[in-house]
């Protein structure tokens, strides 16, 4: 019976490796805005669990991309390149963008790296140094303060811009605001948009309306995945239909993440391991099948009929 099985069996764990790849498991860099510290982990979009790796940043980080060697790549906000090893969480200064802290986002889109400043000019990254080349102008809204900076009411400035890739294409959102701490309450100066980017050009073009506080978003396997803050200083995960703009919520993260400002793919070790353990039954079935004999007359040949061999056979 085991050989007929073997194909089910099969089946079946590819079938288990291609839902591992439908239910994401991401890194991400965030910052817990009650504790005051910026963290590295991993956060289920689906269930919003989050699991912190290594120490506490040192520095907040924007946006998080794939990196080489299996590294992973963010922007501090002293606007360096840094390197964040995905099994330890231990920071590396690449080098300097040369924006310092005018960095506005960091994403990834074909390979190549891009930024944004505080002007909403746009940037090539070199992943090497970490220097940032002009590219030109998005016409983006110019963010319209200092992002951080409280208000002689005790309102404070804030803004959230992200770029990420989907489809082939390359995208960002944008929204600046004012957040009184006190009503817990923001109010848009600049509203949420999507935005198309032309990366040759850094020319952007308005796509709609979106949700507000969108601080990362990312594509897996054709849907886009992103995370948004709200007045409490929390996250929610939601996917983002990048044709109109519109978002459908999952559900809240863990409140020990807080703020989620960068995110990007885990590897799927145990997938690919499944995926490696099926191909290697069926190539072992099929050899057994290759060397069991073709007819009922053969077995007798063979000196191998019994009453089971026909009954199994």
């Amino acid at each position: 019976m085991l050989f007929r099985t073997l194909p089910i069996v099969v089946l079946g764990l590819l079938s288990a490796a291609d839902l591992a790849f439908t239910d994401p498991l991401f890194y991400v860099v965030t910052q817990n805005q009650q504790s005051g510290t910026q963290l590295f982990g991993t956060v289920d979009p689906a269930t919003g669990s989050f699991t912190q790796i290594g120490p506490t940043v040192p520095i907040g980080e924007i946006g998080l991309v794939s990196g080489p060697g299996g590294s992973l790549l963010t922007v501090d906000y002293a606007g360096n390149l840094d390197s964040i090893n995905p099994g330890n969480g231990a920071l590396s200064l690449i080098g300097a963008t040369g924006l310092g802290v005018n960095i506005g986002a960091f994403g990834q889109h074909l390979g190549n790296l891009y930024a944004t400043d505080l002007a909403n000019n746009f940037y090539n990254v070199n992943a090497s140094t970490g220097a940032a080349e002009l590219v030109g102008a998005t016409h983006l809204p110019v963010i319209p303060f200092v992002p951080g900076t409280p208000n002689p009411d005790g309102t404070i400035n804030i803004y959230n811009e992200t770029l990420f890739s989907a489809g082939g294409k390359l995208y960002a959102t944008l929204d600046a605001d004012i957040f009184d701490p006190t009503a817990a309450v923001i109010n848009p100066v600049v509203d949420p948009k999507l935005y198309q980017i032309d990366p040759s050009t850094g020319v952007a073009t308005a796509v709609n309306s979106t949700e507000i506080l969108i601080t990362s978003a990312l594509e897996v396997n054709g849907t886009v995945y992103a995370f948004a803050g709200d007045a409490e200083a929390l996250s929610h995960s939601f996917t983002l239909n990048v044709a109109n703009g519109n978002t459908t919520f999952i559900t809240n993260v863990d409140p020990a993440a807080g703020l989620i400002f960068g995110a990007t793919t885990t590897p799927e070790p145990s997938s690919v391991a499944l995926i490696g353990f099926g191909i290697t039954l069926i190539t072992g079935w099929k050899l057994r099948r290759a060397k069991r004999p073709k007819s009922i007359s053969e077995w007798h040949r063979n000196g191998r009929a019994t009453h089971r061999d026909h009954q199994y056979r």
